[in-house]
């Protein structure tokens, strides 16, 4: 989903998405096969934010290719956006899956920029879903 946001007279093109889930965090192939069309359209977008639930945590194959290619903005001290308290899938299986993988835990979420946008302050604030909220302030240049 794309929208284009106006603040200040300046055009914000802000796009998010729920990808592919997997059921241990681990690529698979639909992941795989519905990325091809996502970085298809993001390539022909040109200029945005993106934000959303990759269900792929970061250092992955998934996420990894989007970091490849556009800023990852959420900070790297961060190694859950998954609500530890509210999430209910906490405090068993999600954490073995994070250790199976060598992961610390699961950054599934993620706000990613061009080059045309400044994005600073970037926090995740749990208490609001099994997600955390991603709050950061973004700036056009």
């Amino acid at each position: 989903l794309f929208a284009d946001i106006t603040k200040d007279d300046a055009v914000f093109e802000i796009a998010t998405t729920h990808f592919t889930w997997t059921p241990d965090g681990t690529p698979n192939d639909e992941q795989r096969a519905d990325i091809v069309p996502l970085m298809e359209i993001l390539h022909d977008k040109k200029s945005f934010i993106l934000t959303g639930d990759f269900n792929a945590p970061r250092v992955t194959e998934i996420f990894t290719m989007l970091a490849d290619k556009f800023t990852d903005n959420i900070p790297p001290e961060y190694i859950w956006s998954l609500d530890t308290h509210l999430h209910r899938a906490m405090g068993g299986k999600i954490q073995s899956d994070a250790a199976a993988q060598g992961l610390d835990g699961y950054v599934v979420d993620g706000l990613f920029s061009t080059p045309e946008y400044d994005v600073t302050n970037v926090r995740l604030q749990d208490g609001v879903s099994d997600h955390c909220a991603v709050l950061a302030r973004i700036h056009k240049r």
